[in-house]
């Protein structure tokens, strides 16, 4: 059997394959092979592995730890600035906590990331410049400096 492909680029009536005593159009020959329509545009796509082809499956286990760690460290965050206004502030909900034992939430900032606590602020210390609050589960202790924000729950 003689097969004789004409280039793409070639008008409409030269979009064929040519069989001896036979001409086949193109499209129908994609149709048998590969089991769907371009000119009907029925939707219908070629089967594959679809998306799997392009998943990290085969990454060595120190790129997957590498890019783990890349994005831990996108999370980490700026120490903030507090103005005098917004540490006035805290000041004053630390000591209302204090003196009226109400449950406050804590934000404070440690390593480059937020963290958020909820508890009755024990005592405050001046000298040694931190804020002692009893939690459901315990005592924990954080700097001034640290604190970001405290909230009245």
């Amino acid at each position: 059997m003689k097969l004789e492909i004409v280039p793409s680029f070639l008008p409409a009536p030269f979009h064929t394959i040519h069989f001896i005593r036979t001409i086949v159009p193109f499209q129908v020959v994609l149709e048998q092979m590969f089991g769907y329509n371009i000119g009907k545009g029925d939707g219908r796509m070629i089967k594959d592995r679809g998306n799997i082809k392009w998943q990290s499956s085969l990454m060595l286990p120190e790129h997957v730890k590498l890019l783990r760690g890349w994005a831990e460290e996108d999370k980490i965050q700026p120490k903030p600035i507090l103005d005098e206004q917004e540490l006035d502030l805290i000041s004053t909900i630390a000591m209302d906590s204090l003196h009226n034992t109400f449950v406050v939430k804590i934000v404070y900032w440690k390593d480059g990331l937020f963290t958020y606590k909820k508890g009755i602020v024990e005592s405050v210390h001046m000298i040694n410049r931190v804020i002692s609050v009893e939690l459901l589960n315990g005592k924990i202790t954080i700097p001034f400096d640290c604190i970001t924000s405290i909230e009245r729950d």
